[in-house]
């Protein structure tokens, strides 16, 4: 039960920021969070073990270390601007 209230409300949530920002004009964008605390932001490299507790972050392979809730901001951000929304994204104005 604790998971089907926990969906919902997760889905209520996004529903209200989307309509806050649809009234205020702000464009609204999201990334999958798939493997963001686990990929390495310096080499790319994924792997559980990369995490070695809910604050510490160390690639097993270039030995990048950092706070974990960092590295998971960086990849959400390098996903937005490297993703079909990114930097690239143009939105249409109406004149």
């Amino acid at each position: 039960m604790r998971s089907f209230i926990g969906r919902w409300n997760e889905r209520y949530w996004y529903g209200k920021i989307q309509q806050n920002c649809e009234a205020d004009r702000v464009s609204f964008r999201s990334v999958l969070p798939y493997n963001n605390s686990i990929t390495c932001p310096a080499c790319g490299n994924v792997d559980k073990k990369n995490r070695l507790s809910t604050d510490i972050f160390k690639c097993s392979v270039c030995c990048h270390t950092e706070n974990a809730h960092i590295v998971g901001a960086k990849n959400s951000l390098n996903r937005f601007l490297t993703g079909p929304y990114g930097a690239c994204y143009k939105t249409l104005v109406n004149g």
